[in-house]
């Protein structure tokens, strides 16, 4: 079986990103993303209305990474102390050694190509450091960016549920997009 240990925490660095472990400090750019109307359009979740509600998110979250439970990255553009947008790897089955990706960015920074960067810098942590076997994530089939993004990274759909999920009081489909990681490893020969 897979074993995890997130101590010390993997802090990962990109060109233009720093994704790091959640800090208090993180308050305020937490409860932006979890305020936003488009940020949280295709996120089952409801908006927060207090600050302290992302304070507890964040303790929540730092207290799974200790327990191994969870890798969750704040996103940061070097030199800016703002959280920008958040990666995260959950549902972790240490024995199939497969794991959920999920990510949101706040919409002040869409179509830059930083969720691109930090998804690719994840995706290489995943497959070459830790060794997981596959990757997936659940989409809304309307949810085209993201379902773009995982296909720039070679993620596949492997199933459509079809009314499998209960969006503003209407059934919806849902969409599991995966990846091995021997595709990733061929696609991506060079660190």
């Amino acid at each position: 079986m897979m074993k995890l240990n997130l101590s010390p925490f993997p802090n990962l660095e990109t060109d233009r990103l720093l994704l790091s472990m959640l800090k208090q400090e993180d308050a305020h750019g937490i409860f932006q993303l979890r305020t936003n109307e488009v940020v949280n359009r295709y996120i089952d979740r409801p908006a927060y209305l207090h600050l302290k509600e992302a304070e507890n998110f964040i303790q929540t979250i730092r207290d799974q990474v200790q327990k191994n439970e969870v890798i969750y990255w704040g996103i940061h553009l070097k030199g800016h102390p703002e959280v920008i947008g958040t990666l995260c790897l959950w549902n972790i089955s240490l024995v199939n050694r497969r794991a959920e990706i999920g990510y949101e960015l706040h919409p002040n920074y869409h179509r830059k190509g930083i969720m691109q960067e930090a998804l690719h810098k994840a995706l290489n942590y995943a497959f070459r450091s830790l060794k997981f076997h596959s990757i997936e994530a659940h989409v809304y089939p309307d949810n085209t960016s993201s379902i773009k993004l995982l296909k720039n990274n070679h993620f596949r759909q492997e199933a459509l549920f079809k009314e499998n999920s209960l969006r503003n009081n209407q059934f919806v489909d849902s969409a599991i997009y995966g990846l091995l990681r021997k595709e990733w490893i061929n696609k991506n020969p060079i660190n």
